[in-house]
């Protein structure tokens, strides 16, 4: 294997796949076309990263030139999969649609992205399936308290009721078991939250 640098490592000659084995990360998503899967060439990929344990999935609906409606598709693929790293596999089209994929995924703070339709007209729900609105909420990104279009539904005040199922004894006694059980009992109580800081926060107190 040969090696010379520019701004980025290239790595060509005998055995230049098998630095995949060394790449540090553990979850990639590949990015190729139709006919590099059919054709069985993706084994020349795959077949490094599984003999070093290295997890990926595929993404092969590259095209020439891809319309937006495809870069859309992987964007998605992206943000489901949530890979450490892109690996493309092909020529141009695939190098330029993983390029366009990870810069949607990871750098554009949008809330909603229309495809193929009007900027105006889509985001208000009128050419699209989302929500009708005359008010499109920015989400955190832009201050906003939700990424929703704002519907009726978002001005309807609802009230709940919040039964105690447990003691604050019981709480304090999960102390003890929180240690032995690997922090179990405190997950149960956060499964349906999102919310680490005060997960953080209880957990220092009661170890204390």
């Amino acid at each position: 294997m040969n090696t010379f640098e520019m701004k980025t490592a290239i790595h060509f000659g005998d055995n230049a796949l098998d630095r995949l084995k060394e790449i540090p990360y553990k979850r990639v998503l590949i990015i190729t076309d139709p006919f590099v899967v059919q054709s069985k060439m993706i084994d020349l990929i795959t077949v490094p990263l599984n003999s070093a344990g290295i997890e990926y999935d595929i993404f092969h609906d590259v095209v020439p030139d891809a319309p937006v409606d495809k870069i859309a598709v992987g964007v998605k693929k992206f943000l489901e999969y949530q890979p450490e790293a892109v690996v493309a596999v092909g020529g141009g089209s695939a190098i330029d649609s993983s390029k366009a994929i990870r810069e949607f995924a990871l750098k554009k703070p949008v809330s909603r992205m229309l495809v193929n339709t009007s900027g105006a007209l889509g985001g208000i729900g009128l050419t699209t399936n989302l929500a009708p609105t005359l008010m499109l909420s920015t989400g955190t990104v832009g201050g906003g308290f939700t990424a929703d279009n704002i519907s009726p539904l978002n001005l309807i005040n609802i009230r709940k009721v919040g039964y105690g199922v447990r003691s604050f004894d019981q709480v304090l006694s999960w102390n003890t078991l929180a240690k032995q059980e690997s922090n179990t009992c405190i997950n149960r109580v956060f499964d349906n939250y999102d919310n680490e800081f005060l997960y953080n926060a209880l957990l220092s107190k009661l170890k204390k």
